[in-house]
């Protein structure tokens, strides 16, 4: 009969058990002790990576216009205030999305919150009439993060980035403080 080693108690057991019939260790790995916490720290993973992840993806025209050399005009921010914004993804994520999703926008509204994420990025959220979810903007360099560093919470601002839909909050990636 095959046999394997107890970490434990280093005592010879059958392999493939689950305890020790020694010690009574549990053999099992970390994920099969504690299917629930892996679970859920999967699901927090897998939004992590999607935040993080979702203003990095760039459409094949972009790129197309990018490698051309050919100088062509960004269209005009397209203006609306943090709280609209929002309002518009509340009534109809699928709407908003065709009219915002990638687009540049002039998002303006007043200071929620300035920080940092959890990748260390520094951002500033906008109040949108929700208590929990936000308009938040990513910065886009260190000239913004020490821009941000002078607001405080409840001044006006605008600010332009662009889009990158709902998840939660309302994510603006590469932005600047007007």
């Amino acid at each position: 009969m095959a046999t394997q080693i107890c970490r434990m108690c280093k005592q010879k057991i059958p392999l493939g058990a689950k305890k020790c019939g020694k010690c009574g260790s549990d053999l099992r790995s970390w994920p099969r002790r504690h299917p629930l916490l892996t679970g859920l720290l999967s699901i927090v993973g897998f939004v992590i990576l999607v935040n993080a992840l979702g203003g990095s993806s760039h459409s094949a025209t972009d790129a197309s216009v990018a490698d051309s050399g050919t100088q062509q005009t960004a269209p005009a921010p397209i203006a609306v205030s943090a709280v609209d914004l929002y309002a518009a993804y509340e009534a109809n994520a699928i709407a908003a999305d065709d009219q915002y999703d990638g687009k540049t926008l002039a998002v303006s509204g007043t200071v929620d919150s300035i920080g940092k994420d959890i990748l260390d990025t520094p951002y500033v959220a906008l109040q949108t009439g929700n208590i929990i979810f936000s308009v938040q903007c990513m910065l886009s360099d260190d000239v913004e993060a020490s821009q941000a560093a002078t607001l405080s919470k409840g001044a006006r601002i605008t600010v332009v980035g662009r889009n990158s839909g709902k998840l939660g909050n309302i994510i603006l990636r590469d932005c600047v403080i007007q």
